[in-house]
């Protein structure tokens, strides 16, 4: 078996392991997702935290990449990505794979390989664009490219689609290569020396050979053999050079690339065993000048490089490293590129351009001699990416325009920063001289046109020039009149012929002036979130003249922390306007530094916005926040003063802005009482509407009606600022405010003091904020209970109804209905009493609850002159309210013996004092006793109860009943007005109200 074999199956293996050992089984693995488009290709990375096997298949438009592991992507971020050559991702899990799908452009081609657990995919422009990554590019290949595939080994080497197997063979010809060169340079030597020695004599050639020997000696006295030692955490791999040498170094996944300037004799021990398996392969990697090893790591450990001396050290630590020295970068003006990025470092050596041995695309390695000084993160730029580095630079250049020039003091990078071909999008031009200018992104005064011409005028000429042009000549023509209508501020005219630009020619979307103008369109007609697609776009990110104006729109959209971001870079040019324009971007970056409740920056910049030379309404807008921030400084003198100037300058909005600020001061200084307060501020409403400020105005009046005990106009309030404004995290607040007001009122006792009947007008006004659950039921029950006290059954059983309907199932409803059914019952609704028992009956309840529900449905059975079926409910119940009931029914069916044993067990004690219910419950008593003959009960009664039932009507009769010569049976019909009144005992009503108050 060859080596190579060995070690394709020794990977295969270590990748097995890792799959099995690295990961739990079923867990789910975390996926970082890039992304970025390129010159001619999109790209997408998936860094897995170890190998996984994928697939990757292009049928039609339809791209499907299927990794073989449980992975959490984020759709969101491929989305912000923005790729031009795919889009509409999906995400699902099939089988234990994660499968991602887009819809790519037409005619699409793909490349992708892997390193370690990064998987790299391109998506390429053009149907002719490489599909596979085979090394035969010419070599037909099917669309649907497999990323590893079961295929012979070919001569021994790793499968088709492997990544190893592109490099592995790349190498295999390079040493075919080197050893073909040095046997033709062997054999022009040879006869070089032959010619030599024929012409010389024997001293010559004794010359010759001491020379030679001197050569041999001197080359081998280069040769640098590493030498692995022990380190704290880990194993370093130490290089002795003669001389001080630049060195370059990065890693990503399991590779490592270390680079020295110039050619030199680089040999290693068997690392693998030496380094405790850090170390699995280092090979030579051709490069033009320098000296390029490439090795195969473990993935996850840390990587340094320092050097002592001569000496370089290669420090492979099981734990993270970063480079001692950061590598930074600034941007500087070149007469020709226009801008260059310049990296500070001492004596860098001379830049090396190479084949990345990762992917094979280009790469640029700066060498330097400084001990332990790489790059710490990585930065994307329109030319390319600066990487992450253990040791100097590296750069992946987007195309082979970008170049790094070496100078004393650092290194420049030419076309990083802006491709050549960017150059002209972005607005750049060449002068008579050779030298290239630059164009303004948005310059109104220049689009304005001539403004001693009638406005007409010039609107007719650009109008006639765009209808005469050829077809080839009319976009350039539509983008005049598009600059012309955005000087004159007809910003909707503008966006219709930039719109129109864009419908014939798609690409002008990635033109930087062209996204800069319509942005600045969309931002003058308060479209934010067009405005923001345009001027937030990647490819104004290093424009700080569009930062400026994202600025704007940032601050507009209540971004503030994100709309500093974009002035702090934008501020360095804003000398390329005018003092007025000046004046908006400041005042903007003053708004957003006091929404985020600093100051530092707000006052920096209303510096000198008092001056003549501005407009009233800046001076005025700079005036209110100079007051605001001395009111916050506690200064109220100042702040009054400054407010009065706001008032004085400013239109309607900072008019009204010093106004409730002036309100405010004298309302805590408690200069004016909190209904005046209102009354000023509820004018103020009408002075300026549609903005934040009207929305903070509807905010504080609804505070303040509160504080002056009317909800309703403070709900009313409130609600108007959720419902007028958009959704935004403010507004979220005060709809959580207007919760918090409404529980307080319902749930916490806060409507108590009102009106039951003004309190349910406002729960119906605003029921809408019923929390749901249980607190949004106690709410609806505590109501109904109000209702209740003051008789309004209609009203409460309304309440109760809906709840029974629509929010509670289970023996939540159940409970619910009969407290339901007692209202229809104090009501005098039997029958819907029983209808909403018996719709609401559950199979398995508490035994509490389904009694309860019981003696309320032998009541309204009761009602009903159902008093047998009263009784059937009843039978099992031995409650002191269900032997009242059955008393009641055995009153109405005059079962008098039945209704005698009852009462027995439920009369009064003898003594005590009776109230009117338990009255009639003895003369019912009296009754059953004559109806029966029962001359013994009757004198017990008398005994008993005769001095208690003494004073009234009842008292009378009871004496009569029960006196030993009595009416008897037949004399009971003289009594008829007593019995009348014992026929009624209401005590089942009170307690019913009692029992539904303490539910």
């Amino acid at each position: 078996m060859s080596r190579r074999s060995t070690l394709n199956r020794s990977i295969a293996a270590l990748c097995l392991l890792s799959a099995v050992w690295g990961t739990p089984a079923g867990a789910v693995e975390t996926v970082a997702v890039r992304g970025a488009n390129h010159a001619g290709y999109s790209r997408l990375v998936f860094e897995w935290p170890r190998p996984v096997d994928y697939d990757v298949r292009l049928s039609g438009d339809e791209l499907v990449v299927t990794f073989k592991a449980d992975g959490d992507l984020s759709l969101e971020a491929i989305r912000r990505f923005r790729l031009n050559r795919v889009s509409e991702p999906r995400l699902s899990r099939e089988g234990g794979s994660t499968v991602l799908r887009f819809k790519a452009t037409a005619g699409a081609g793909l490349h992708h390989y892997r390193s370690g657990g990064k998987i790299v995919l391109d998506v390429k422009d053009g149907a002719d664009a490489p599909q596979s990554n085979a090394p035969d590019a010419k070599a037909a290949t099917p669309k649907t490219v497999p990323a590893k595939t079961a295929a012979a080994d070919r001569k021994g080497g790793a499968p088709e689609g492997h990544e190893d197997a592109f490099v592995l063979e790349q190498l295999a010809a390079l040493k075919a290569r080197a050893a073909a060169e040095a046997e033709a340079r062997a054999k022009a030597q040879a006869e070089r020396r032959q010619k030599a020695e024929e012409a010389a004599g024997p001293l010559i050639r004794m010359q010759m050979d001491e020379a030679l020997k001197a050569a041999n000696a001197r080359v081998e006295s280069k040769a640098v053999l590493g030498k692995v030692e022990p380190v704290p955490h880990g194993v370093a791999i130490r290089y002795a050079f003669p001389d001080i040498v630049p060195a370059a170094a990065y890693a990503r996944g399991d590779t490592l690339v270390l680079a020295w300037s110039g050619l030199h004799e680089v040999t290693n021990p068997a690392l693998e065993a030496a380094t405790g398996d850090r170390v699995r392969r280092v090979e030579r990697v051709s490069a033009p000048g320098a000296t390029v090893l490439r090795f195969r790591i473990r993935p996850g450990i840390g990587v340094g490089l320092q050097r002592d001396g001569t000496v370089w050290s290669l420090e492979l630590k099981d734990r993270e490293m970063l480079p001692r020295e950061p590598v930074t970068f600034s941007r500087q003006h070149d007469p020709v590129a226009g801008v260059r990025l310049f990296a500070h470092v001492p004596e860098p050596g001379m830049p090396i351009e190479m084949a990345d041995p990762s992917d094979n695309k280009p790469l640029i390695l700066v060498p330097i001699s400084a001990a332990s000084a790489g790059v710490l993160d990585s930065r994307d730029y329109p030319g390319g990416r600066v990487m992450p580095s253990v040791q100097g630079i590296a750069v992946k250049p987007a195309s082979t325009t970008v170049k790094a020039v070496r100078h004393a003091n650092g290194v420049a990078f030419l076309g990083l920063e802006a491709t050549k071909a960017e150059l002209a999008t972005r607005g750049y031009f060449t002068r008579d001289d050779g030298t290239v200018g630059r164009a303004r992104l948005i310059d109104l005064k220049a689009w304005a046109g001539d403004t001693r011409i009638p406005y007409s005028q010039r609107k007719a000429d650009l109008l006639y020039t765009l209808s005469m042009a050829a077809p080839e000549h009319q976009q350039e023509q539509r983008w005049a009149l598009a600059q012309f209508y955005l000087g004159n501020g007809m910003a909707a005219d503008a966006l219709g012929v930039l719109e129109r630009m864009v419908q014939l020619e798609p690409e002008l979307k990635n033109v930087p002036l062209f996204r800069a103008a319509r942005g600045y369109a969309r931002m003058r007609l308060n479209q934010l979130s067009d405005a923001y697609e345009d001027l937030g776009h990647p490819i104004l990110e290093h424009e700080p003249e569009a930062l400026l104006w994202r600025s704007l729109v940032l601050e507009a959209m209540q971004r503030p922390a994100e709309a500093l971001a974009a002035y702090a870079v934008g501020a360095d040019v804003l000398a390329l306007y005018e003092p007025e324009q000046r004046a908006q971007f400041r005042l903007a970056a003053v708004r957003a530094d006091m929404a985020l409740g600093g100051g530092a920056i707000a006052r920096r910049d209303l510096e000198g916005l008092e001056k003549p030379e501005y407009s009233a309404q800046v001076r005025a807008e700079a005036a209110y926040w100079r007051g605001v921030l001395a009111a916050r400084a506690g200064d109220r003198a100042k702040a009054a003063a400054e407010f009065s100037t706001a008032r004085s300058l400013g239109g309607r909005r900072i008019n009204a802005m010093a106004t409730l600020a002036l309100t405010e001061d004298e309302l805590a200084r408690k200069s004016i009482s909190v209904k005046d307060a209102i009354d000023r501020l509820d004018r103020l409403r009408f002075a300026w509407r549609g903005d934040d400020f009207e929305l903070s105005l509807l905010e504080r009046l609804g505070e303040l009606y509160l504080q002056s005990g009317d909800p309703r106009s403070a709900l009313t309030g409130l609600r108007q600022a959720v419902n007028y404004f958009k959704p935004s995290p403010r507004t979220h607040a005060i709809a959580d405010r207007m919760a918090d007001v409404f529980r307080d009122l319902f749930l916490e006792g806060g409507a108590d003091a009102m009106p039951p009947a003004q309190a349910l007008g406002l729960y119906y006004d605003f029921r809408d904020l019923t929390p749901l659950g249980a607190e949004g039921d106690a709410m609806i029950r505590k109501l109904a209970e109000r209702l209740v006290s003051v008789d309004l059954y209609d009203r409460a059983a309304s309440l109760l109804e809906h709840q029974v309907k629509y929010r509670l199932e289970g023996v939540p409803q159940a409970a619910v209905a009969s407290q339901l059914a007692m209202i229809h019952l104090m009501n005098g609704a039997p029958e819907q009493a029983i209808g909403v028992l018996r719709a609401t009956r559950q199979r398995v309840m508490p035994e509490d609850i389904r009694k309860e529900r019981n003696r309320v449905e032998a009541r309204a059975l009761l009602e009903l002159d159902r008093a047998d079926e009263a009784e059937a409910i009843l039978d099992t119940d031995d409650s002191a309210e269900a032997k009242l009931l059955l008393a009641d029914a055995y009153w109405k069916q005059k079962d008098w013996q039945k209704l005698s044993d009852i009462l027995k067990t439920t009369l009064p004690k003898a003594g005590a004092g009776l109230d009117k219910d338990q009255r009639r419950l003895v003369m019912r008593a009296a009754v059953a006793s004559v109806m029966l003959s029962d001359q013994a009960a009757l004198a017990q009664l008398r005994a008993s109860y005769g001095a208690a039932m003494k004073g009234d009507a009842l008292g009378s009769a009871f004496d009569i009943i029960t006196a030993p010569d009595g009416p008897g049976a037949a004399g009971l019909s003289g009594l008829s007005e007593a019995l009348t009144e014992i026929d009624r005992i209401e005590s089942f009503m009170r307690t019913y109200k009692a029992a539904f108050r303490g539910a």
